[in-house]
C-alpha cells in the first residue's frame, strides 16, 4: 500500500514539473528583458543583413546593444541565435554605428562603452547555393 500511495505521489509530482518546464523556461534572463531591433542594414548584394539589437538589463544593469549577421530578412531572437550568429555585444555603448563597407565586409564603431564579444568573420550556407558566404568584420571605436 505504501509502495502504491509513494508511487501515486511521485507520478504525480513527476507531471507537474514537466508542466512547469515551459513556465520556468520562459522566465530566462533572455526572455524577460524585452529586446528591440534598433537598425537593419542589408549588404550592398542584398544576401544578409546586419542587425543592431537592444536590450533593457533593468535598474541595476546597463543597456546591452548586439549585432548579428543574418539572411536576408531572417528575423532575429536573441535566445536562440545568440551563439551562432551573434558577431558583436557591447554594453553602455556610446554612439554605435554599423555599415557596409562592400559585400562581405561589414564595419561596427562606438565610440565609448564596454565591448563583451567580438567576431571578426561569420559564414553562412546559402539556400540554394553550395558554396560558404562569408562577411569580415572590423571592429573600430575608442
Amino acid at each position: 500500500m505504501k509502495k502504491i500511495l509513494f508511487l501515486s505521489l511521485f507520478l504525480n509530482v513527476l507531471f507537474l514539473f514537466i508542466l512547469m518546464i515551459p513556465i520556468i523556461h520562459s522566465y530566462s534572463v533572455a526572455n524577460y528583458f524585452e529586446q528591440k531591433e534598433i537598425l537593419r542594414i542589408s549588404s550592398p548584394d542584398n544576401k544578409v543583413d546586419a542587425v543592431v539589437i537592444e536590450v533593457d538589463g533593468g535598474a541595476t544593469n546597463p543597456l546591452i546593444q548586439a549585432v548579428f549577421v543574418v539572411k536576408k530578412g531572417e528575423s532575429i531572437f536573441w535566445k536562440i541565435d545568440y551563439s551562432y550568429k551573434l558577431v558583436f555585444q557591447g554594453s553602455s555603448l556610446g554612439n554605435l554605428e554599423i555599415k557596409w563597407v562592400e559585400n562581405q565586409f561589414l564595419e561596427i564603431h562606438h565610440s565609448s562603452g564596454h565591448v563583451d564579444y567580438f567576431k571578426d568573420n561569420i559564414d553562412f550556407l546559402m539556400d540554394k547555393d553550395t558554396r560558404v558566404y562569408k562577411v569580415d568584420i572590423r571592429l573600430t571605436g575608442k
